[in-house]
């Protein structure tokens, strides 16, 4: 899996913040798709972010070789295990609101949700 890392996070990446916009837009605008689509790609964020790291872990010991790129290699890494430990709480925030979705709470799980969303942008 080690070979398609770049494409497996890219695709966590985009989906990351493409999710965040539509759930800042679903808070600034009525549309009825920017909070359902928001949910989608935040969560597909989220469980994409597991591969991202698995495939990372794959590839580091070749590139760790390179003379000089260990440093920078560690700290891409760790970055990247922070990056997926913070979108899976920002799934779980989904989730809580999809739980809370005829609740009048739900706005305010929404606007955690981006906010997280934006920090970890």
């Amino acid at each position: 899996m080690a070979e398609l890392h770049p494409q497996i996070v890219h695709v966590t990446i985009v989906l990351a913040l493409v999710g965040v916009a539509f759930r800042v837009l679903s808070l600034v605008a009525r549309g009825s798709f920017a909070g359902p689509a928001a949910a989608v790609l935040i969560l597909g964020a989220a469980v994409s972010s597991i591969p991202s790291v698995q495939s990372g872990v794959d590839a580091h010991g070749p590139v760790e070789r390179v003379p000089g790129a260990r440093p920078a290699v560690v700290e891409h890494e760790e970055w990247g295990e922070r990056a997926r430990n913070v979108l899976l709480v920002l799934g779980a925030i989904e989730l809580l609101g999809l739980a809370l979705r005829s609740s009048p709470k739900v706005r305010m799980v929404h606007a955690v949700s981006a906010v997280v969303g934006l920090v970890a942008a």
